[in-house]
């Protein structure tokens, strides 16, 4: 399995979330809901997705800091040569999400701004652009100062765990 180790932070996922997120995304088409500087995209486009389309607006929010995070995903997407596989949506999710073709996706990855009603509108907006069977996966559930557990559960009675990883199948 590839990874590119050098993208892990405290703030993104972690090498066993990475392997689980690789290991789903193999052969799918994949949405990825928040990219910040591509670790996850980049996994899951160098491990088997067919294409990941990745939906970021780029300039932060208050639990990863208020900056542009544009040119430095970019570049890390280009180093790692996967251009090809990612298609990038530079926009607010709330924005994008609703123009996208329903069925589109075999695996959905939301790991966007944490609070409740910012996860909730995420998950309700992504599930029609899931095909039937496919897998969602929601990241850092179990992070108390964070509003993703919550929603999760609400929507989600059964889920399987992988560290802070919540995953739904469909």
């Amino acid at each position: 399995m590839n990874l590119p180790y050098d993208l892990f932070t405290p703030i993104s996922v972690s090498e066993y979330e990475a392997q689980e997120l690789a290991r789903l995304a193999v052969g799918r088409d994949v949405l990825e809901v928040g990219s910040w500087l591509g670790c996850s995209a980049i996994t899951m486009a160098m491990n088997g997705a067919n294409v990941v389309h990745s939906i970021d607006w780029h300039e932060g929010d208050p639990h990863t800091g208020k900056n542009e995070t544009l040119p430095q995903f970019w570049d890390n997407v280009q180093r790692y040569g996967m251009r090809d596989k990612i298609v990038v949506h530079v926009g607010k999710s709330g924005d994008i999400l609703p123009v996208l073709r329903d069925d589109m996706f075999d695996f959905i990855f939301i790991d966007a701004y944490h609070t409740y009603e910012s996860c909730m509108k995420d998950i309700e907006l992504s599930l029609p652009l899931l095909r039937t069977g496919g897998t969602l996966a929601v990241h850092d559930y179990g992070v108390t100062e964070f509003g993703v557990t919550q929603a999760v559960d609400e929507l989600f009675p059964q889920r399987r765990l992988v560290q802070s990883l919540a995953i739904i199948w469909g």
